[in-house]
């Protein structure tokens, strides 16, 4: 919109959290409330909005919406675009992306928004009429560095200037893996670490992690600040950015706005976390699962003198990821579906 594209929101979805709703560009929006592929009368709204939208390009994003515009494809006078940000199906989602499989040959083009999960795709033999990688990006000075929140930070969460705070900022949802942590918080406190755990974020999982950790005696080294519209103080509290996830995972916002605030990363080497994470310069790796390497990782980050290697290298290296890189692709895209063809 900004760039003079005249752009309108139409959310698929039921609802929208507080914070999505604040975003620039998302005032206004128009809820279309599915409930699913199962719900005839969800098909119906959909075709219904793309009738009346009337886009020179529609942009449908991940495979519900792709999958719900396939039947009115060919009345739509515009060109349709995929923006796909799964690489990992979460288990029992066979049927769905087979459907996607078969809506995304119809696609004027497929966006992946990592190289890794497009070489992924690719070699399974997921195909469009063209497709290419469109890297996720941020804000770079938006989330810059705030040494000056760190030690308010700190003290609301009630841990002490030498605790080695683990984040992990995400939805609490299965596929996101946050028991790992706790079994990694253990491990650490075991050795002798001053190790916390501070989870940012709610979700369905919420009631059971909870359960979970005063389970394993840790509830007073575990913070929950529940859904943060500003993460910024939190990432200026964090010692290390950690992700656990085992499936959905592709290009991570949260991990990229975590090392772009100067903190080190520890991240499941899922999708395209080997492109954010230099194993061993900006952070490290580790196998999905393997809570034996997490807790490995996190031993070496804990070390003060490992921790400021690691985050001297957390800026130069978050630069390839700007918000900017992103758009002028996007808008070249844009200009390329739209142009006349000689």
């Amino acid at each position: 919109m900004e760039k003079g594209y005249p752009t309108s929101v139409v959310v698929f979805g039921r609802g929208q959290s507080a914070q999505t709703v604040a975003l620039p560009g998302a005032q206004g929006a128009r809820m279309l409330g599915c409930r699913g592929l199962a719900d005839i009368g969800s098909w119906l709204r959909v075709g219904k909005a793309l009738r009346q939208e009337n886009a020179d390009v529609l942009f449908v994003i991940n495979q519900a919406p792709t999958i719900m515009t396939l039947p009115f494809r060919w009345s739509l006078r515009g060109k349709v675009v995929g923006i796909f940000h799964t690489t990992v199906p979460r288990p029992g989602e066979g049927p769905r992306t087979a459907l996607f499989r078969i809506a995304a040959r119809f696609l004027d083009r497929l966006v992946y928004v990592s190289v890794n999960q497009r070489d992924y795709w690719r070699a399974r033999g997921l195909a469009s009429a063209r497709d290419e990688a469109i890297v996720n990006g941020i804000d770079l000075d938006h989330f810059a560095p705030r040494p000056a929140d760190r030690a308010a930070t700190r003290s609301a969460w009630g841990v002490q200037p030498d605790d080695f705070v683990m984040g992990l900022v995400a939805t609490m949802r299965p596929e996101k893996n946050h028991a790992q942590l706790i079994d990694a918080l253990v491990a650490l406190r075991q050795r002798g670490a001053p190790a916390k755990v501070v989870f940012v974020g709610n979700g369905p999982d919420r009631e059971r992690l909870t359960r979970g950790v005063e389970a394993a005696g840790m509830t007073p080294h575990v913070v929950f600040t529940g859904e943060q519209g500003d993460v910024r103080p939190s990432i200026a509290g964090f010692d290390v950015g950690v992700l656990c996830s085992t499936s959905i995972e592709t290009l991570s916002l949260s991990a990229l706005e975590i090392l772009a605030g100067g903190v080190p990363l520890v991240l499941s080497d899922i999708g395209g976390a080997s492109e954010i994470v230099q194993d061993g310069v900006n952070g490290y790796l580790f196998e999905v699962g393997r809570t034996d390497q997490l807790i490995d990782r996190l031993a070496r980050v804990a070390q003060p003198e490992e921790r400021a290697r690691l985050a001297g290298a957390t800026r130069r290296t978050a630069a390839a990821f700007s918000v900017d890189r992103m758009l002028a692709s996007y808008i070249a895209l844009v200009d390329d579906l739209v142009a006349p063809k000689r």
